[in-house]
């Protein structure tokens, strides 16, 4: 550890939920997550900005809200990059003497991160990648922080970033999770069938128009190869930690 100052080590992922977590619902399996849970902490209350994308990110780089940076919408949908005069805590960590590392999924404009104060990039996703596709490039983006992390000479404390695409939809089954989830066995939520009439009109309206509505099986379908792709991106973080103590950092990270 550096000057007795702590490393820091940030990972996202992406419309994962918050109860999509064996630590939290034991019908997912994501032992690396569960892991974390126990050597930490877990903000029960903790709030999402914004259910987009890239405003929330903003948030997460800014301690800002979508407001206030001017990314209200998804960065690829329009003039939605973060301003690289915005204050970040890539550059706040930077100038505090951190070497910083951004890899993976970025969603906040083309190529802006090093101007935000990331001085590394590695597998710079720049508005991310979904469905199958993202299997290889959250490969890479563990591997490429991996590779970082046993290159790390330990002169000053570094403030890594894995940004992960996964489980982003579009849904699909990754095989290499199955045997841990039975399709028969995912539950219905308690609010299945609910009709909306106690919800909001905006809600009604925008799930008839979607036609939104599931029978149960494919519900549970859908629930499946979600709990698949949540495990396989808790393998990745898992191959990230692994990293950390192979390199004897993860005490002091």
């Amino acid at each position: 550890m550096a000057g007795n100052r702590p490393n820091v080590f940030l990972i996202l992922t992406d419309q994962h939920q918050a109860q999509a977590l064996g630590a939290v619902d034991g019908s997912f399996h994501t032992p690396a997550l569960d892991g974390l849970a126990a050597d930490g902490a877990r903000f029960e209350n903790a709030y999402c900005t914004q259910p987009q994308c890239s405003p929330s990110r903003s948030s997460i780089v800014t301690g800002q809200f979508p407001h206030q940076t001017g990314v209200q919408a998804l960065s690829n949908w329009g003039p939605h990059e973060l301003d690289t005069a915005s204050n970040s805590v890539g550059r706040t960590l930077q100038d505090a003497g951190y070497e910083t590392l951004w890899s993976g999924r970025w969603d906040l404009g083309v190529e802006n991160a090093t101007e935000l104060g990331w001085k590394y990039t590695r597998n710079l996703d720049i508005t991310g990648t979904d469905g199958t596709s993202s299997l290889e490039c959250d490969r890479t983006t563990a591997t490429e922080v991996s590779r970082y992390l046993r290159e790390y000479d330990g002169d000053t404390p570094f403030f890594a970033t894995a940004s992960f695409n996964l489980p982003h939809p579009p849904y699909f089954e990754d095989e290499c999770f199955q045997q841990y989830y039975d399709r028969e066995e995912v539950s219905l939520p308690t609010n299945f069938n609910d009709d909306l009439s106690t919800k909001p009109a905006f809600h009604r309206e925008r799930a008839k128009a979607e036609e939104c509505d599931l029978s149960e099986d494919e519900y549970r379908e859908v629930a499946y190869r979600y709990r698949t792709m949540v495990s396989r991106v808790d393998a990745y973080i898992g191959v990230v930690l692994d990293t950390l103590r192979s390199e004897g950092l993860y005490d002091d990270t």
